[in-house]
């Protein structure tokens, strides 16, 4: 059984959302729209963000915020997914200066 680490991108996340608005808007990739590099950097993005959730660092909040993405999905035409920071995940990173992990 292999212990999760965070990577540098997933903790600058972190602080990120904690030092700002608690939460953050990520695109849904679309294979048919996207060029392939910027699809297989998004669901790279998309198991970051898994992670976090499974860690229970983050969560998903995207139907509390559907009239919301609606609009943007007129003016887009693009699916986002919002997250927020969970408790712990605050408790984890809030009150700390940010660290690089190299």
């Amino acid at each position: 059984m292999s212990i999760p680490e965070l990577n540098e991108a997933q903790v600058h996340t972190l602080y990120e959302m904690i030092a700002g608005t608690d939460a953050f808007s990520q695109i849904v990739p679309d294979e048919s729209r996207d060029s392939a590099k910027d699809y297989a950097a998004w669901m790279k993005g998309v198991g970051e963000t898994q992670m976090l959730v499974d860690l229970g660092l983050v969560k998903e909040i995207t139907e509390q915020c559907s009239s919301q993405l609606a609009n943007v999905f007129l003016q887009t035409n693009r699916k986002f997914r919002i997250f927020e920071t969970s408790e712990v995940g605050r408790l984890m990173f809030s009150g700390t200066e940010k660290r690089s992990i190299n």
